[in-house]
């Protein structure tokens, strides 16, 4: 899965575009949408997940009505993959940053398209990445 910093669009391993223009109608159509899980189905919000760069991310998809609204992920290393802690979900941030990083993306910083934030969230319990996509996108 590559990004496209220019525009937040992700690349996933079927050709597929995923990124702010996308619908979704469009990737309910696409291969990984095909295999994605709904998580939330609250018209008009839905969420999807599904597992990408051949498993090693987490990738949580929410749309507001037909607009995508931002893409959550989250590293599977298998290190991180015991039994819940804290100490791993903050462990799994350094390994989501790092991640970021290999993709030419910065936490905490907004772009035209966007932004990302990277971190544990408490509420969650978890350690994520947030792409929100800005609404003029």
């Amino acid at each position: 899965m590559d990004v496209n910093t220019a525009t937040g669009s992700f690349l996933l391993a079927s050709g597929f575009r995923l990124g702010a223009d996308t619908s979704k109608a469009e990737f309910l159509a696409s291969p990984e949408g095909l295999v994605a899980k709904p998580l939330v189905r609250n018209p008009p919000h839905e969420n999807f997940q599904f597992k990408a760069a051949d498993g090693y991310l987490s990738v949580c998809v929410f749309f507001s009505g037909p607009q995508l609204q931002s893409v959550h992920l989250a590293v599977l290393a298998p290190e991180l993959a015991t039994e819940w802690s804290e100490r791993n979900e903050r462990a799994r941030v350094v390994e989501n940053d790092r991640w970021l990083h290999s993709q030419g993306l910065e936490p905490g910083r907004a772009y035209p398209w966007g932004s990302v934030w990277s971190g544990y969230d408490p509420k969650g319990c978890s350690g994520q990445v947030v792409v929100r996509y800005s609404l003029s996108s």
